[in-house]
């Protein structure tokens, strides 16, 4: 946030804490297009009368915490990382969670949530390599050739190992004949198969393969 004089009240994403970071309060009177026209002109601060008159009480709570940056432009920023800035894997991430929310959302309440997940996952009496290496497969961030073919970064999709098949997180892990001759050695075959019933996707299989463990 600058000088409010190219965000839109209305239209624009900018209400941290809003499910969609725009404003709740309906049009209705408002007649006010941009957001410098909220803030004072001679302290350079929230006309807080003006805000607190326009919208409902949870907006202009919002609004009135948003600090305010004089004599410098508004400028674009990526809600989803801490610098602002967009990252492929920070858009993986909303990808997953996105995903992982949607997946969870006909459980009853008290089950087991994306919280208990991550909480269980960096229990797990494992090497912390392999914790990091999970906490990478549920984020997307595994760089397989089907990854990075829709990355264009590679124009090779098929797996180096099996040549059968694109090569995405659940091939790598799950699908490929190699990682299927692993898993049997080691006697988790029929587990990995529930897990994969479970749920089409590498890190969905991953996050079911979490939740049955003790």
């Amino acid at each position: 946030m600058g000088d409010g004089s190219q965000i839109n009240i209305l239209e624009d994403h900018w209400i941290p804490g809003s499910h969609n970071l725009k404003v709740l309060t309906p049009r209705e009177s408002n007649l006010l297009s941009k957001i410098e026209d909220l803030i004072d002109p001679t302290t350079g601060n929230w006309d807080e009368n003006l805000v607190k008159g326009l919208f409902w009480e949870v907006d202009a709570n919002r609004i009135l915490h948003i600090p305010l940056v004089q004599g410098r432009e508004d400028v674009v920023a990526w809600h989803h990382t801490q610098n602002g800035y967009f990252s492929v894997g920070s858009a993986y991430h909303v990808q997953w969670l996105h995903k992982f929310r949607a997946s969870n959302a006909h459980q009853q309440a008290g089950g087991t949530g994306e919280e208990q997940v991550w909480s269980k996952l960096w229990n797990l009496n494992i090497p912390a390599k392999i914790k990091i290496f999970g906490w990478k497969v549920l984020h997307g961030l595994i760089p397989c050739r089907g990854i990075l073919a829709n990355r264009h970064i590679e124009n090779i999709s098929s797996c180096p190992a099996c040549h059968e098949g694109c090569e995405d997180i659940k091939h790598l892990l799950f699908g490929c004949n190699q990682a299927s001759t692993i898993w049997r050695i080691l006697g988790v075959s029929e587990e990995i198969q529930k897990a994969m019933r479970a749920d089409r996707s590498g890190s969905g299989v991953v996050v079911e393969i979490i939740k049955s463990s003790t």
